[in-house]
Parts: C-alpha cells; structure tokens; sequence
C-alpha cells in the first residue's frame, strides 16, 4: 500500500512540475532544419520526445518507488526490533521455549521468523542441534530473498530503461 501511495505522489509531483514548466516557458527555442521549434522547457522536451518518453517516466517513477521501498523495508527497527531481542533472549535463558515461540509468531520480522524456525524444531524438551541450524539456514535464505525481491525489480527496470531510451532515439530518427 505505501509503494502505491507513493507512486502516486510521484506522478503527482511529476504532473505538477510539468504543469509548472509549461506555465513558465523558457525563452530559448531551437530550430531544426528551418521545419519546427520547440521549447527547451522540461514539457517541451517531454513532448518532443515522443511517445517513449511516457514509459521511460513510468519506469523512472517504479524506479524511484522501489528505492524508497526498499530503504524503508531495510530498517533495523523492521529487522531488528531491540524490543523483541531482550524478551526473547530472557525467556531462551530460563528455557521457556513455548514463550519464546509465541513472542516470535506474535512479533513477525526478520529475526523472529528465523529464530522460530529454529525453535519449531525442539519437540517435547528435545534439542537437535543440526535440525535446528538447517531450518534457521532455510529461514534466512527465505528471508533475504524476500527482502531482495526489491532489488530484482530494479534490475529489470535498469536493463529496461536504456533499451527502451534507444528504441525512442531510432524512432526519432526514422521519423
């Protein structure tokens, strides 16, 4: 819901700078080749640009969304909630597992999904060491793909925008 919220807004600011930027024309204008002018106005050079310069602002404002999602899911308080750690911890010290479970269903991030994984594999008071270290090695390995998720967005948009920069030059040209 916030990565829509803020898509939004982006394309709202984006509209409003344009709208601001046709409003306030620059004097300078070009001629090219003796057939057309054009304002050197950030909506005169959107205009220009034809028709890729609007999935080429899609792909910059998904672009722009996705890096602020991603700094805000990054967070230590959303990874690492210091709350959690020393209520765990004590209830880990005095061997209250079923207490320690509940805490980390009931407080879901990073570390309590990794650590309930672990703690998952105790069955009736008795620990094995090896089961508990895989399935805490599958919880991580599930939750930094998880997190990742993001990124592998950004990448796609990366390899994207410039092909699609350059399919909108040839077509420029063509025309």
């Amino acid at each position: 819901i916030m990565g829509i919220a803020l898509v939004v807004w982006s394309v709202y600011v984006v509209n409003l700078s344009a709208q601001q930027a046709s409003a306030q024309p620059v004097q300078a204008t070009a001629q090219v080749e003796g057939k057309k002018t054009f304002d050197t106005t950030i909506w005169g050079l959107w205009v220009t640009g034809g028709w890729a310069m609007y999935p080429l602002g899609l792909l910059s404002i998904a672009g722009l969304a996705l890096t602020i999602y991603g700094f805000m899911i990054s967070q230590t308080d959303k990874m690492l909630p210091t709350d959690i750690v020393s209520s765990v911890q004590t209830s880990l010290e005095s061997l209250n597992i079923e207490e320690a479970m509940n805490m980390c269903a009931g407080r879901p991030c990073v570390l309590t999904n990794i650590l309930g994984a672990g703690l998952q594999r105790i069955s009736h008071g008795v620990l094995d060491v090896s089961s508990m270290e895989k399935a805490m090695e599958e919880a991580s390995v599930e939750e930094t793909s998880h997190g990742l998720k993001p990124i592998n967005y950004l990448s796609i948009i990366a390899a994207l925008a410039p092909m699609l920069g350059l399919l909108g030059t040839v077509s420029g040209m063509i025309k």
